[in-house]
């Protein structure tokens, strides 16, 4: 029996999908959801940085975006066991 892969995990699949395919107005919504982390990780450096990390951070989800493409059990070339 295969396992149904989730893929989709609070949406967030379906946010990149969008966003990468174009949708630019969902990138605040996919912001959103990974602003805790990035700001988590903000806070490990020196405070005079904090603004150009989390706007570099923000560059790296879109091109993220642009390249998402879900590994399921259809398109992963083998059998889910």
């Amino acid at each position: 029996m295969t396992e149904k892969v989730n893929w989709n995990v609070d949406g967030i699949a379906e946010l990149l999908l969008r966003v990468g395919q174009g949708a630019h107005e969902d990138f605040e919504k996919l912001f959103n959801r990974f602003e805790p982390l990035i700001l988590k990780l903000v806070k490990e450096f020196d405070i005079q940085y904090h603004e150009d990390i989390k706007e570099e951070l923000m560059i790296e989800l879109f091109l993220a975006a642009k390249h998402f493409k879900p590994i399921t059990t259809r398109n992963r070339g083998d059998s889910a066991r």
